[in-house]
């Protein structure tokens, strides 16, 4: 394995760590969620991350959504976790993403 390959791999861990985070603050709230893009493609092509992915692509109903930005101001792990958005990031301008789940 190339060192490039290993650090990827280490992302992507991370990365399903974050999820596992989002996972757990969704469940205890009954917000609906689901994978999409290359993260839906990997899980069913993959078994999980296309070997190249650097990133895991949720969706949620814009209700559900207003909810967990909400909930996770109390629930969201902030000693790992930064939850970017508008709101808590002013220079966070991506309006094809509205929220990022940073890893400290």
């Amino acid at each position: 394995m190339t060192i490039e390959k290993s650090v990827l791999r280490q992302a992507q861990l991370l990365l399903l760590e974050g999820l596992k985070e989002i996972d757990r603050i969704c469940n205890k709230h009954s917000i609906n969620y689901w994978i999409d893009s290359g993260t839906l493609l990997g899980a069913k092509r993959h078994g999980g991350f296309i070997p190249w992915d650097d990133d895991i692509d949720i969706c949620m109903t814009r209700k559900d959504y207003n909810r967990f930005i909400d909930i996770c101001s109390e629930e969201l792990n902030q000693k790992k976790y930064f939850l970017q958005t508008v709101k808590s990031d002013p220079y966070y301008i991506n309006i094809n993403v509205p929220c990022k789940l940073r890893i400290l």
